[in-house]
């Protein structure tokens, strides 16, 4: 297994803060670092995940919308639910662009998710509103 070491974890998570095309690229290759680095040292690019989800740029959010369920595999349910939950309920509610990078792989997400949060009243009012179909 390839490991990375915590110095250029750190140089990459400073990427979601640059310019703005960086920080698109930091977007687009975020699912391969937290593949790469896994679960337990998520907390490594934790930060840099909460920023580019907040991005304005729907060109930032898009590559995570698209792969959050990629990024919940390496996670695992707990650290799914903990930190890409919001994430999900925010990319469903957002430009097209978005919300069909979500919902493309939604089903991929919630078999990753604890059955508690799959069942919620928030995912099965997400499921039926019509807001969610592009």
């Amino acid at each position: 297994m390839v490991q990375a070491s915590q110095n250029l974890v750190a140089q990459f998570s400073t990427l979601a803060s640059a310019d703005a095309q960086i920080i698109e690229d930091c977007a687009y290759n975020f699912p391969g670092v937290a593949v790469t680095i896994g679960a337990a040292r998520w907390v490594e690019i934790a930060d840099a995940f909460k920023l580019l989800v907040q991005d304005m740029r729907w060109s930032v959010r898009r590559p995570i919308a698209c792969a959050l369920h990629e990024i919940a595999r390496v996670l695992g349910p707990e650290l799914a639910d903990e930190y890409l939950v919001s994430a999900a309920m925010i990319f469903l509610q957002d430009v097209d662009e978005v919300k069909a990078g979500a919902l493309r792989h939604v089903g991929d997400f919630l078999i990753g998710m604890v059955f508690h949060h799959r069942c919620s009243s928030s995912w099965l009012m997400y499921c039926r509103d019509s807001s969610c179909v592009t």
